[in-house]
């Protein structure tokens, strides 16, 4: 889908249930806009990326949340696939995408999402948790927030577990905490996994990340924070 707008949710497509790419599939997605709604991709129920699928968009804003698309309920990421968003903008929450429930990467998947912006999580947002598992990739780079959660917010909490790893650089929440990301209930990097931060900063509090629970760090993992301020 290219060059295609709507007025309200959904500027690629809305989906009244699931939106699933599976079989080595590939949705593409560029110039798409939800001028006054949510979703500037797309809008759907469950998100299910799978078996080395491709879930690519670029250049998606949207006048609400989700500049890339919205889940209504769960985004699974799984089983060696990808999603990659560039150039997402949302006014509201979570600039590549918004979920309103659980964010899965799992399974030598990666999610790659760059140059996104929003007024909360530049990068992604959900009001559940963030689990990056089984050998995973997350990278934000160049992501904003205009308050809170340069580049994600996640209410739940976050979990980096089975050799996984997060990177997040140029990384910024300009009024608000967590440059690299809000990690409401808390942190847990486990099992040999990697937590980059690099070159971000904060507004208020926690340049590198803020997390109002628990913070654990276990089973040979490592967090690196570098050129962080707040």
């Amino acid at each position: 889908l290219q060059n295609v707008t709507t007025g309200s949710n959904g500027g690629g497509f809305v989906a009244q249930r699931e939106v699933e790419i599976a079989g080595n599939s590939t949705v593409n997605i560029s110039n798409s806009h939800a001028e006054s709604g949510k979703g500037g991709g797309f809008v759907g129920q469950d998100v299910k990326v799978s078996s080395g699928s491709r879930l690519i968009l670029w250049n998606a804003t949207a006048g609400q949340s989700g500049g890339g698309f919205v889940a209504h309920g769960r985004t699974l990421i799984i089983s060696m696939s990808t999603v990659s968003i560039q150039h997402a903008t949302s006014r509201q929450y979570g600039g590549g995408f918004f979920a309103d429930h659980e964010v899965v990467i799992d399974g030598m998947s990666s999610v790659r999402i760059y140059h996104s912006r929003a007024e909360h999580g530049g990068g992604l947002a959900t009001d559940k948790w963030l689990q990056v598992t089984n050998s995973s990739v997350l990278s934000l780079q160049n992501v904003t927030t205009g308050e809170s959660g340069g580049g994600f917010v996640a209410v739940d909490g976050v979990e980096i577990a089975g050799n996984s790893t997060m990177n997040i650089s140029n990384s910024h929440a300009e009024t608000g905490d967590g440059g690299g990301f809000d990690a409401e209930k808390g942190l847990k990097v486990s099992t040999g996994s990697f937590l980059n931060l690099e070159n971000l900063n904060a507004g208020s509090h926690g340049g590198g990340f803020i997390a109002f629970g628990e913070v654990e760090i276990a089973g040979k993992s490592t967090v690196n924070i570098s050129n962080s301020h707040a």
